[in-house]
């Protein structure tokens, strides 16, 4: 079974492009401890997904809560799920439904951690991710770390969300607007901020 595969993916890289390019990330996030924060997951790919998947590795304590769909799945015609520690995305009209771009987040997870959690620096995972072209091709991804912070946020200023004209993005690169910025620590017109 594991030489067809390979046939497939030896495939996938004469007729599909590079199968190394494609990526399953998460940025860093800072969250109080007995509070939730999002944690945007990204794809980025040689060309417009189809579907994609991966498990979360989270240290005790913390959980998922709510799953949302990222910038890159049309409302209307795409649904994502998690299943024990898997989400999926996929379409739910099988058709030549693809995600909007190559790159860009395709869903957030709103992470809540135990008050009973110490603070301080914690790692997830994203693993066994998997990104579908158009074509029915699988491409695997590689593992993918994030740092998670438990605490408080001592010696930084708040950010006022109300502002429409701020670029702000996560500390792992993800541009977010002005409503989906939450609890967390934030890049702001080049300055890192925190929103409590």
């Amino acid at each position: 079974m594991k030489s067809f595969k390979l046939i497939i993916v030896l495939a996938s890289v004469l007729f599909a492009g590079n199968c190394f390019a494609q990526k399953i990330t998460a940025g860093d996030i800072a969250i109080e401890k007995g509070r939730t924060a999002n944690l945007l997951v990204s794809i980025d790919f040689a060309e417009k997904a189809w579907s994609g998947e991966f498990n979360i590795e989270l240290p005790d304590g913390f959980s998922v809560v709510e799953i949302k769909k990222g910038d890159l799945m049309p409302a209307e015609l795409h649904a994502v799920e998690i299943h024990g520690t898997k989400v999926i995305a996929y379409p739910t009209d099988f058709g030549e439904d693809v995600f909007s771009k190559e790159s860009g987040v395709f869903t957030v997870l709103t992470l809540k951690v135990d008050d009973s959690v110490a603070e301080g620096e914690y790692t997830g995972i994203l693993k066994k991710g998997s990104i579908g072209d158009i074509n029915g091709f699988a491409y695997d991804t590689q593992d993918s770390v994030f740092k998670i912070s438990v605490g408080g946020t001592t010696g930084i200023n708040g950010i006022s969300v109300d502002n429409p004209n701020a670029e702000i993005y996560t500390v792992g690169g993800q541009r977010v607007d002005n409503k989906t910025a939450k609890k967390g620590v934030y890049v702001v017109n080049g300055k890192k901020v925190a929103v409590k």
